[in-house]
């Protein structure tokens, strides 16, 4: 399922609650060990990025990670602090003003901004 990260609730020690959308609905899954700097899924770890996540199969209603592979990232080595400013205020802007079933109303358009950045 091809996902933006939008937030990332820290739970336990290593584990997070990761709330991500695509153009068809929200999703909010648990990502066991995510926080570990060694976790074959950290690059989920950064907002707005677009991954392909895959969630466990299971008897639980709540969905949990098991793969992601980044698809495209807003972020690179050489950012300004401009542009990574930018990109939190986006962020915080689309978390805070936007309701969970708004979110896929703006995936293109958000992804056409991060693209254009």
């Amino acid at each position: 399922m091809k996902l933006i990260i939008l937030n990332i609730n820290p739970y336990k020690e290593k584990d997070a609650i990761i709330l991500a959308f695509n153009n068809e609905e929200s999703v909010t899954f648990n990502a066991r060990g995510i926080l570990n700097a060694n976790s074959k899924n950290v690059i989920l770890n950064n907002p707005l990025i677009e991954a392909e996540v895959i969630f466990a199969e299971g008897k639980s209603k709540h969905h949990s990670l098991k793969n992601a592979s980044l698809i495209f990232s807003p972020y690179s080595a050489n950012d300004s602090l401009e542009k990574l400013s930018v990109i939190s205020i986006i962020q915080e802007c689309t978390y805070k003003i936007l309701q969970e079933e708004e979110l896929p109303l703006i995936y293109s358009e958000l992804i056409k901004v991060l693209k254009a950045l």
